[in-house]
């Protein structure tokens, strides 16, 4: 039997030093449709659009401007959205299933020697371009 793992359902992310990325794969997902709000929510759409990018003359830097539609908002709808998008990339946004059986051995959709499931199942649950694509 393996050694078992903690496990922590949260991920720290160092904003500071992600901002970067995560505002160009925001900045990326959009013209491509990757990431849509509703019409009727414009504070939605605001608060994308308020993001600011400069180039300081060695790096680009994300900044918040102002929401029209939310003076409160510091543009924490689209940050948690590229913060969605990087815990996805990451696949921190996955479940897995073990079986344990009596005498301590187990069995895990996650183990590549599992066969006990079916070549549908295997397609199923795997994570195959061929197969699976974003939206």
């Amino acid at each position: 039997m393996g050694a078992t793992k903690a496990c922590n359902p949260f991920s720290s992310v160092n904003f500071a030093s992600k901002k970067h990325d995560l505002g160009f794969s925001l900045m990326n997902q959009l013209p491509v449709a990757e990431k849509r709000f509703p019409k009727s929510e414009h504070d939605i759409a605001a608060d994308y659009f308020a993001l600011r990018k400069n180039h300081t003359g060695t790096k680009w830097v994300f900044s918040e401007g102002r929401n029209t539609s939310n003076s409160a908002s510091h543009c924490d709808i689209a940050w948690a959205s590229a913060l969605a998008t990087c815990a996805h990339n990451e696949r921190r946004c996955t479940v897995g299933a073990c079986v344990v059986y009596e005498d301590g051995s187990f069995s895990s959709i996650d183990d590549p020697n599992n066969d006990s499931l079916s070549p549908e199942a295997h397609l199923l649950w795997s994570y195959d371009p061929r197969i699976w694509r974003r939206l």
